[in-house]
């Protein structure tokens, strides 16, 4: 089965804009040349495995949906969002961060 990777451009830029990412940024995070960069989000070129773990790690991202544009773990743009923002805090934040997610779950499922 042939698979078509169109659109790897289109979704490498929806998610920069998202995050308000530069591609001097995307750059910066996965240490791939501005040209690769630039060849990927212009649908020139398609990532190599390499530069799309790269890719999808640092835009948050699962590197099946940045080839298809499909994902079976669906997580919403708020819940990547969440996510981003959770791996961007200071690890002894972590802790605290989840101490609230169980307080509020609890919470949730009590009221049922």
């Amino acid at each position: 089965m042939k698979e078509n990777f169109e659109g790897i451009g289109k979704r490498i830029s929806k998610r920069m804009n998202t995050l308000n990412l530069k591609q001097t940024d995307l750059c910066r995070i996965t240490n791939l040349s501005k040209n690769a960069i630039s060849n990927y989000v212009n649908d020139i070129r398609t990532p190599d495995t390499t530069a799309c773990y790269k890719i999808s790690k640092a835009l948050g991202i699962s590197v099946e949906w940045l080839l298809t544009g499909e994902d079976s773990h669906e997580f919403s743009p708020e819940e990547i969002d969440l996510i981003m923002k959770f791996r961007n805090l200071d690890p002894r934040d972590h802790e605290e961060v989840r101490a609230l997610i169980e307080i509020k779950y609890k919470r949730a499922m009590n009221n049922l």
